[in-house]
């Protein structure tokens, strides 16, 4: 049953609608990929030149 169906995604194919189709065929791994690839994206501003002091 391992690689049955066409692994293959065309570059304009998003990635999340193929797990969404082949989940049945890997459930495990689409539950994974599908947590991952509807993960909110954050933009943190970090300030690299503040130090803290550690006494």
């Amino acid at each position: 049953m391992f690689m049955q169906t066409s692994t293959d995604l065309p570059n304009t194919e998003n990635p999340l609608t193929w797990w969404l189709m082949n989940r049945k065929v890997y459930p495990n791994l689409a539950k994974l990929m599908i947590s991952i690839h509807t993960a909110m994206a954050s933009s943190v501003v970090v300030n690299i030149h503040s130090r803290v002091a550690v006494s």
